[in-house]
């Protein structure tokens, strides 16, 4: 039993070291020391928006300005993780906590003037829109920066946490300062924190990332779209993260009413109980270091989605401020495991290229179920009993849980990553740079090719869709039947028809008994051209054969 025990501290103290790791990285401490400051102010000015809309217009003013949070926001994203795919992504970060300084220290102006609410409501839709893309290309710049597999779910585990932290700290902040002060000294308060979280952004040192080209928001958004319709383990990842967004908004309004009608606990109490999902996300967070290490992941999450849910159901049974402070606790800490099983598994399904979109993609859904549930949730409060609101609310998402379980299972399955192919992958010049979940994704979708002596893969002006890597074997390259070059184990061949999308231009026949991968044109194109050392190596392999080539002719 002791070895058990001492193994058991051994896997922790190993987990909790990755999450060291992560803080020993100058690039990753800054992103999540950012991540939190910008929730943080995005909690407490919640909050006192919220506070501010219910003190004149009741349920149905707090649900309208959820959707004129949600609206703009939603309209903003394919603008912003457009800029995150074609500039630096940490540039975007910085940009974003600025603008949303500037937004909430005007809004916190027009409430210390007295001025007219579509005003503060004006300026709470500008602070969304434009804090829009701050998620997709925080997640999509964390895969860049870390060096690990491990360090990447440690990456994801520190971020719930601050999220967690944030959730608790903001509410908690605005509570407390709206017992001795106002709205509008809340807003100011996150005003100054953007403002911090800007100049931390600023000091991150630039990344390994290489600018993709873009037809234009609306194409990189149908772009997201095509990515997500070709990947359904994502696709499930997504759509399951948009239910929970929805029954966020739900909550959003129902725990404004439950304050101040069911626990009599006023503007303050409103503060507080958003405060305690915070203090349920840091248990979330010490409770996802044991995810650190875990490829097996989807289960987590569908457990994670029961606990968002049923607990809301329960506060319906027993309204106690104390019980409903408990039950909203395990609420929050099923956002944090949520967050980093639903995080991770979308990171490691979808090319790095792509990934601004995709999250951005996932920002529209979430956005907008959010503002969907903040309307229908004020409707469920005038329609229905407020405890049968919050019955109705919690029983969403575990029935959603049970009836994609399985699938949910099979996503589990398909993180499963071959050892072999991921050594050969690793061991090749041109991808060693990558990413390590960048190779672990090639690694699952390489196929296996067998072929004789004598075999011809590849005929010289034919048109190009696969990029081909050497296992064992040979392969003579020839151009207009003249002998070019000898290929081995570990070499490849086919990357300048896709890179360069021209037809083939020599041909490659094996030579002996040869095992071979394909890797289809748009994940090599994707992989190797996201990566700054990667697409400078393969540039350079394309010049050095095209030389060589046109020494033949």
């Amino acid at each position: 039993m002791l070895v058990g025990v001492w193994k058991a501290v051994g896997r922790v103290v190993a987990r909790a070291g990755a999450l060291v790791e992560v803080f020993g990285s100058p690039a990753l401490r800054r992103v999540e020391l950012a991540w939190a400051g910008y929730y943080v102010a995005e909690w407490a000015s919640f909050v006192a928006f919220s506070v501010y809309a219910y003190g004149f217009g009741g349920a149905t003013a707090v649900g309208v300005l959820g959707l004129v949070r949600t609206l703009p926001a939603a309209v903003c994203v394919p603008f912003g993780t457009a800029l995150a795919d074609r500039r630096r992504r940490e540039r975007v970060l910085r940009s974003i906590q600025a603008v949303r300084a500037v937004t909430l220290g005007s809004a916190a102006g027009v409430l210390a003037a007295g001025g007219p609410h579509w005003l503060v409501f004006l300026f709470a839709g500008l602070t969304s829109a434009g804090g829009a893309a701050y998620r997709p290309a925080t997640l999509a710049l964390l895969p860049l920066l870390a060096r690990a597999p491990q360090e990447l779910v440690a990456a994801n585990v520190s971020a719930s946490t601050f999220e967690g932290f944030a959730l608790l700290v903001g509410p908690a902040l605005a509570g407390i300062v709206l017992t001795i002060g106002g709205s509008d000294i809340v807003l100011l308060l996150a005003a100054g924190i953007c403002a911090w979280g800007a100049l931390l952004v600023a000091r991150i040192p630039p990344g390994p990332f290489v600018p993709t080209r873009s037809g234009g928001p609306l194409a990189d958004l149908a772009a997201g779209v095509r990515t997500l319709v070709r990947e359904p383990n994502s696709r499930l990842i997504v759509l399951l993260f948009a239910c929970q967004a929805f029954v966020r908004g739900l909550l959003n309004v129902l725990l404004v009413v439950t304050a101040f009608r069911l626990l009599n606990v006023g503007e303050s109490g409103v503060g507080f109980l958003n405060a305690s999902l915070g203090a349920g996300g840091l248990a979330g967070g010490l409770v996802g270091l044991g995810l650190v290490g875990r490829r097996r992941l989807a289960r987590p999450f569908a457990a994670a989605l029961v606990m968002w849910g049923a607990p809301i159901a329960l506060i319906a049974a027993w309204p106690h401020t104390e019980w409903t402070i408990t039950c909203l606790a395990i609420v929050g800490a099923g956002n944090a495991i949520l967050d980093i099983c639903g995080f991770t598994l979308i990171q490691r399904g979808i090319d790095d290229a792509v990934l601004a979109r995709v999250f951005g993609v996932f920002e529209i859904l979430v956005i907008t179920a959010v503002g969907t549930g903040s309307i229908l949730g004020s409707l469920l409060v005038s329609q229905l009993h407020l405890r049968t609101a919050l019955i109705v609310t919690g029983c969403l998402l575990p029935a959603l849980a049970a009836l994609t379980f399985a699938r949910l299972r099979a996503v589990d399955t398909a993180t499963d990553v071959p050892e072999h192919e991921l050594d050969l992958l690793a061991s090749t010049p041109l991808f060693r740079p990558l990413p390590p979940t960048t190779l672990e994704r090639l690694a699952t979708h390489l196929q296996p090719l067998n072929a004789t002596a004598g075999t011809e893969l590849i005929r010289e002006g034919d048109a190009g869709d696969l990029f081909y890597l050497i296992a064992s074997g040979h392969v003579e390259v020839t151009q207009h039947g003249d002998h070019v070059a000898d290929l081995g184990p570990r070499d490849y061949f086919g990357e300048i028809a896709l890179l360069h999308n021209v037809p083939r231009v020599a041909t490659c026949t094996t030579t002996t008994p040869s095992h071979l991968y394909t890797l289809a044109r748009q994940r090599f194109v994707n992989a190797v051209t996201g990566h700054t050392t990667s697409a400078s190596e393969i540039e350079t392999v394309i010049t050095q054969r095209l030389t060589e080539l046109n020494a033949h002719t």
